[in-house]
């Protein structure tokens, strides 16, 4: 029996579409996948046409199936959620669970954060993989922003944990200087992308989509995929905005993705520039690889990244990518041949790359074939599904031996 716990599975964040994709390649060998969720309303029944597990539901007592919920800040949620434990009928619920059918591996999707359920199951059990997405500056990103994880639990998390897996080699790195990883097993599988999603919109006219997106059909697109967060870098897009238009004034840029408190600022700031006409903040969508097809450039701008799953979604898509070099993004592309790489927090050379790749269509064609290349080589869902499978047999194997 495998416990997969998550916090939700339905979230654009890269944690939980990595989460998704990762509950979808553990299909296949005759393994019993419960999952484990705290939000009933979160979890899909389907994932790309196939059923989810049977889920074990650990709701909270503000939370309804008939999908109303009391929003609460995370501190607030996981104080609220300290006091559904105390009731004893939810505690025995939890223990007759944990005594009567002992998991064999329990698996957590990112880090567990103090004070929730789905922590006091993983710290308990016997045999423990924590799946691996955030590197330690976007963990203090989060906490400044108001989450309830901080590097140091987040390092305590690590330790607790029989087996770890990373997105990359660069995020195992960047934790090891953390914490010692010795005495784990410690295994590297990077994200994937839905495959049945790119093949259908990869059959779709470029011209319609656009139109479909409300994209000007004669503008040069750039989407910026990602929370509008101070880690994702959007600022720096932002700041070199006037420098871009002078030099395409036919330029559109959409930011897609959740907008924080920090981000409505940015949008301030377009006002403030007057450039409102060439800038859309598009929100949370649930059909991101629509408006990376359809855009002329990715430009991600991040000052710290796991594995960029937007990276890899433009390079199936055939969408020229202007990203950052940190993190595992120089695992994804290879700066000049499948895309290109400037430093973070820097706007020059942000403006002098884009300067480069928008006048010159054949780089861009030349980039776009060897990044689809290098998708289908390395990053396969195929290949995924062989890695995840090969690691929880391994876990399962140490279980075994213990």
């Amino acid at each position: 029996m495998i416990y997969f716990l998550v916090y939700s599975l339905l979230g654009q964040s890269g944690g939980s579409r990595a989460g998704a994709d990762i509950l979808r390649s553990l299909e296949g060998p005759d393994w019993g996948i419960t999952v484990v969720c705290l939000n009933r309303i979160e979890l899909p029944r389907k994932i790309e046409g196939n059923l989810v597990p049977e889920a074990r539901w650990l709701v909270l007592p503000s939370m309804h199936e008939d999908g109303d919920r009391r929003r609460l800040h995370p501190r607030a949620l996981a104080r609220h959620l300290l006091g559904g434990l105390q009731d004893r009928h939810r505690q025995a619920m939890l223990d007759r669970a944990l005594r009567m059918a002992p998991p064999d591996l329990v698996v957590h999707n990112g880090f567990p954060e103090q004070g929730w359920a789905n922590t006091e199951i993983f710290q308990r059990s016997r045999n423990r993989l924590l799946l691996v997405h955030s590197t330690p500056e976007a963990v203090d990103y989060f906490h400044c922003a108001g989450s309830s994880l901080t590097r140091a639990w987040a390092s305590h998390m690590l330790r607790v944990a029989d087996s770890l897996m990373f997105v990359s080699e660069q995020l195992r790195d960047a934790w090891s200087e953390v914490v010692p990883l010795t005495g784990k097993r410690v295994f590297v599988v990077p994200n994937t992308c839905r495959e049945g999603e790119v093949a259908r919109v990869m059959a779709l006219d470029r011209s319609r989509l656009r139109r479909s997106l409300g994209l000007p059909d004669d503008g040069f697109v750039v989407c910026c995929v990602g929370r509008v967060e101070q880690g994702k870098g959007q600022d720096v897009l932002i700041r070199a905005l006037p420098e871009l238009v002078h030099l395409l004034p036919n330029l559109h840029v959409v930011f897609l993705g959740m907008v924080t408190e920090w981000g409505r600022e940015l949008s301030h700031e377009v006002e403030r520039m007057g450039l409102v006409r060439q800038v859309v903040f598009a929100g949370s969508r649930d059909d991101p690889y629509s408006f990376i097809r359809a855009s002329d450039m990715l430009v991600h701008p991040s000052r710290t990244e796991g594995h960029a799953m937007a990276v890899l979604e433009a390079m199936v898509l055939r969408t020229p990518i202007l990203a950052t070099n940190v993190g595992g993004i120089p695992s994804s592309i290879e700066h000049g041949v499948s895309g290109w790489l400037v430093p973070p927090d820097d706007a020059d050379a942000l403006v002098e790359a884009f300067r480069l790749l928008a006048h010159d269509s054949p780089l861009r064609e030349r980039l776009v074939e060897a990044a689809e290349a290098r998708y289908w080589a390395r990053f396969s869902t195929v290949m995924h599904r062989e890695r995840i499978h090969s690691m929880i047999a391994s876990c399962l194997t140490l279980k075994a031996t213990t």
